[in-house]
């Protein structure tokens, strides 16, 4: 309970505050009325306002705590929703909704918490075990690798007009980037986008000539969003307000063309399949101007939010198409863009690093999940690529605004002089990168080493060598050495992965002359320090699982002694209870002086020391196996 009071506190007190709304409720009203109304208007930023204060009020509730990770979800954050569902999930042991489980599985993920993720996704599995997303997104996260596999070969950038509110949507256009941004709007006035609800959008140019912005108007019609866009040729295909939606009470979005002209920009249509009841948005169209991509919540989808397309033909665009289920999911399926007949698209019901993330539509309808550092564990989308350039948007850490526009190149691979081998270390029980590690080549047919350097960095290491074969060793301070051959004779590029075990010292510990008295089952002080190691391993390592056996000696009756190992063992497993081990990752025996370890049985005359030998807990740590 104090680990718990201790996250609450921590919760509360780092809580973001947000701007006031105009949906204030009166000093003696309501704190959760008022919070469950701005909830049910995807006002998040300013519900979470009203939350924290009736926590504040009125301690820990489950509603509250509930709604609090929910809100943080919607808007992305998913370090404050992880926060928040660890505070449910640990004060409520009986909390059995599955979107919850489900949402704390993804927010754990995102927060690089993989072993936890994949217990969260089980949970909720066992309730919805049908539900094939969640159980690729399980697998996915034993190969969690796979997605940095590539990711030496870009080079990301902030760009230097970000500001602390939202931008996103940029488009190469003449020698600059037009781009979308809510930089001069009032946050009261709403629309429906990415986190449900954001501020409206206005167009912008940068000139990286002179690193200067400027206001890129459109024709207006009262209070409009504009953006996000796609550009082709001379046709410019931007989003925009249709409507109002009584029912979920929010603005709707449409698609509108226009032209530049000699006198500006001018509005030529609307898409004929705009609809005042959803959204439609994030276009992209293909370079004949023949077939239109886009985002919307319209019904008969898969998702949330689906990816669909129009074909135009004889000059009318048709009905638009759903992409399938190969592309869209039960969540939200968003930002398509096409290019040179590639398509790409972000996607949080396909596996990946957490949040959305950006994925590619291959040949055969294959899914693929671009990797890092395009993605990350947040929101990553409106992507764009031209010759091996591009640009992304980003609610990441280390943004200044809600989104962020990032650059980014890429360096494709060419056949090089030399073989390219890429090394990848990982740390196998806790199954991510280890940064630091002394990599050893040698020749094999010579056996003298051709590299031997340590380094430090992000686990991924890249190397020029001889198309020969190697003998590889890996080793890194508290991991036991690895090693492995690679054969790179008429290969241009390897990657090999290089899974590390953690030393741990496995051996059975005979502790139980230090942890227990003669004929007692109580944890002795002493003990308490002898245990912290096996606490911290298994801190460290939450896929490691504890079996504890207890033994006595043969003095007594055999019935009694059963009974009393049983009891020094529950006594130990109690004490790691306390210590925040969870009771799952441990088993109990009790085999009283069925076990002993010399000739001491019933009978047999032996000193207090011998039998002491006998009186003894064991530990035995193993890794869970994978769901």
């Amino acid at each position: 309970m104090k680990r718990l009071l201790l996250l609450f506190l921590l919760v509360y007190a780092t809580g973001v505050c947000y701007s006031q709304s105009s949906h204030l409720g009166g000093v003696w009203g309501s704190h959760l009325a008022t919070a469950n109304k701005l909830y049910s208007e995807k006002l998040y930023e300013e519900a979470i306002i009203h939350y924290q204060k009736e926590l504040e009020r009125n301690e820990y509730s489950e509603i509250v705590v509930s709604q609090l990770a929910e809100s943080y979800t919607h808007l992305g954050n998913y370090k404050k929703a992880d926060d928040y569902y660890t505070l449910l999930f640990a004060a409520q042991k009986d909390v059995d909704n599955t979107e919850y489980m489900y949402n704390y599985a993804e927010a754990l993920t995102s927060t690089g918490r993989y072993d936890k993720a994949r217990l969260w996704y089980s949970n909720y599995l066992s309730y919805v075990p049908d539900d094939q997303h969640a159980i690729n997104k399980l697998n996915a996260l034993d190969n969690i690798h796979k997605y940095y596999t590539d990711s030496s070969r870009y080079e990301i950038a902030s760009m230097p007009f970000n500001t602390s509110k939202t931008e996103l949507g940029g488009v190469p256009y003449k020698n600059g980037l037009i781009f979308s941004s809510a930089r001069d709007q009032d946050l009261i006035i709403r629309y429906d986008h990415l986190r449900e609800i954001e501020s409206l959008l206005d167009l912008y140019f940068y000139d990286p000539s002179d690193s200067s912005v400027v206001h890129y108007k459109l024709p207006k019609h009262g209070k409009s969003n504009d953006g996000p866009i796609a550009i082709s040729g001379d046709q410019f295909i931007v989003t925009r307000n249709v409507g109002y939606n009584k029912h979920t009470e929010q603005n709707v979005l449409g698609l509108f063309f226009f032209k530049e002209t000699d006198k500006g920009m001018k509005q030529v249509e609307a898409f004929k399949f705009n609809n005042p009841s959803y959204s439609v948005t994030h276009p992209s169209i293909s370079k004949t101007q023949d077939t239109l991509f886009f985002t919307s919540n319209m019904p008969g989808g898969f998702g949330k939010r689906d990816i669909y397309f129009s074909v135009k033909v004889n000059g009318e665009w048709q009905s638009p198409l759903n992409m399938g289920n190969i592309v869209n999911t039960p969540r939200d399926d968003v930002f398509p863009y096409s290019y040179n007949g590639r398509f790409y698209f972000s996607s949080n019901g396909h596996p990946g690093l957490g949040g959305l993330d950006v994925f590619e539509l291959r040949s055969g309808y294959e899914i693929k999940n671009v990797g890092a550092p395009i993605n990350s564990g947040w929101d990553d989308f409106s992507f764009s690529i031209s010759d091996n350039k591009g640009y992304f948007s980003s609610n990441r850490p280390e943004t200044i605004g809600h989104d962020d526009i990032f650059s980014f190149t890429y360096t494709p691979f060419v056949k090089p002089p030399h073989a390219v081998l890429r090394v990848i270390v990982f740390d196998s029980l806790a199954n991510r990168p280890v940064l630091s590690s002394e990599v050893e080549f040698m020749n094999s047919s010579e056996d003298i080493p051709v590299y031997h350097k340590h380094y430090n960095g992000s686990g991924i290491y890249e190397y020029q060598v001889d198309r020969l074969t190697y003998d590889i060793s890996v080793s890194s301070p508290g991991f036991e050495t690895k090693r492995t051959s690679i054969d790179l004779n008429g290969l241009d590029q390897e990657t090999v992965i290089i899974k590390l075990m953690a030393d741990i010292k496995l051996e059975k510990l005979n502790l139980d002359s230090i942890l227990f008295d003669y004929d007692d089952h109580a944890l002795s002080k002493s003990a308490v320090v002898e245990l912290e190691h096996i606490v911290e391993l298994m801190n460290k390592y939450n896929t490691l699982q504890l079996e504890i056996s207890a033994h006595t000696d043969s003095r007594g009756e055999a019935e009694y002694n059963l009974s009393l190992s049983e009891l020094r063992a529950t006594s130990t497993a109690t004490h790691l209870i306390n210590q925040g081990i969870s009771e799952s990752r441990m088993t109990t025996n009790g085999y009283g002086e069925t076990m002993l370890l010399n000739r001491c049985s019933d009978g047999v005359k032996c000193s207090d020391e011998e039998h002491s030998v006998n009186r003894r807990i064991e530990f035995k740590l193993t890794q869970a196996k994978k769901p």
